[in-house]
């Protein structure tokens, strides 16, 4: 009489179990393994001042090369404009009212500006017909990039949604 051959499968397979000339054996009971503790509250402060020890000493060489880099920028900048800048308390309390009322100053020259260019404007399309057409066509491309740039707009506005608002 010959020998059942062994049968061997992933796992324990009770076939093979059968089939096997070795003597039956039964997994070991499972011992219970005690749930990891979660740390300390001092074991998480340690760990903290690490990870800020090590940040520190990582970003120390770059700040003290950025910051000479910085400094060296700044000081050039200030010395080849050195004649604008105001030294007199006083004088330089005044310059933001300067520049206020002397940008307020220059509104009624943008708006004649503007009038004479709106008027340039409805003269040239008020003969539409004596347009070329390449000036026609430029025209029309546009209108429609503005009409395109609007449309781009109102999409990112809704979120991405190109059928309408979420409501």
């Amino acid at each position: 009489a010959s020998k059942p051959q062994s049968v061997c499968v992933a796992g324990p397979d009770p076939v093979a179990l059968v089939l096997s000339p070795s003597p039956l054996r039964l997994p070991e009971p499972a011992r219970a393994v005690p749930p990891p503790q979660p740390p300390t509250l001092a074991h998480m402060a340690a760990r903290v001042q690490q990870l800020v020890s090590k940040a520190k000493s990582t970003v120390a060489p770059i700040y003290s090369t950025a910051r000479k880099e910085v400094v060296k920028q700044y000081d050039g900048l200030l010395s080849k404009n050195s004649e604008y800048v105001v030294k007199d308390p006083e004088q330089a309390s005044k310059l933001l009212k300067q520049y206020t009322f002397t940008k307020l100053a220059s509104i009624p020259e943008g708006i004649a500006t503007c009038k004479k260019e709106a008027a340039a404007a409805r003269h040239r399309l008020g003969q539409w017909r004596d347009l070329p057409v390449t000036e026609a066509a430029m025209y029309a491309g546009f209108a429609a990039e503005v009409f395109a740039w609007f449309c781009v707009g109102e999409i990112v506005g809704r979120g991405g949604n190109v059928a309408g608002y979420s409501v």
